[in-house]
């Protein structure tokens, strides 16, 4: 009885044995996922998260236009071929907009677009479109926006960017204006990683440019910078 006690254990133990893969551990089988192609590269990650694709000029400036005129509550006015402007080459291509104030016979808003949508200054954070409110358009006017656009991206990173309350200057006047007064005007959310800051252009005397220069803060303290940009704004359209 003992014997076949001991017989039966022996062929137990070998049984068990058998049915266990070698080294005793009971893996399942799986497919090795496959190595990465070394010659792919994913433009779209980094080890930060995600890499920001910037948009197009036409992208750009379709939603530039269109969150600008809900903000001013304006509509596209029409302008001539003549009178358009659109610079398609260069560091920022850009255009000028020309928007119409709904429910006001006489009230414009003319902006850039375009210069916001590539960077300036240190560091290149600074994202900055130029804007001027006005009584009737003029060619001359978009001209004046367009050259401190370019004089803004032609300071570097060595140079300030353009910020509120900022007076700045052209390298030479273009139609007889070369000072200016930069003013809040709002911001505008191209996507969740691009805000640009909209800066009102104020046409300044040189008298009123030094004397801005002597506060600390180079700013121009003037309560009626409206008033005074659309009359010098109207000036310059009559020349």
């Amino acid at each position: 009885m003992k014997r076949l006690l001991v017989l039966l254990l022996v062929a137990s133990c070998a049984c068990r044995s058998a049915s266990q893969p070698q080294g005793g551990i009971d893996e399942k089988e799986s497919t090795p996922a496959p190595a990465p192609d070394a010659g792919v590269i994913d433009a779209g990650a980094t080890d930060g998260g995600a890499v920001f694709v910037p948009l197009s000029q036409s992208e750009y400036r379709a939603v530039f236009v269109r969150e600008l005129m809900r903000l001013t509550k304006t509509r596209e006015a029409t302008v001539s071929s003549e009178e358009a402007i659109l610079v398609e080459d260069g560091v920022a291509p850009h255009s000028i907009e020309v928007l119409k104030k709904i429910g006001q016979s006489e009230a414009f808003v003319v902006a850039t677009a375009g210069f916001g949508r590539v960077p300036h200054g240190p560091r290149k954070k600074a994202h900055v479109e130029l804007l001027a409110y006005v009584d009737h358009y003029g060619q001359k006017i978009g001209q004046v926006l367009e050259a401190l656009g370019e004089a803004m991206h032609a300071r570097g990173e060595t140079g300030r960017a353009f910020k509120e309350y900022d007076t700045v200057e052209l390298p030479q006047p273009v139609h007889g204006l070369q000072f200016f007064d930069l003013r809040p005007s709002g911001e505008i959310d191209i996507s969740a990683e691009l805000r640009v800051t909209l800066l009102k252009v104020v046409p300044m005397s040189h008298d009123e440019f030094d004397q801005a220069q002597k506060n600390p803060a180079g700013e121009w303290d003037d309560p009626s910078s409206n008033t005074r940009a659309a009359a010098r704004w109207r000036r310059l359209l009559e020349r």
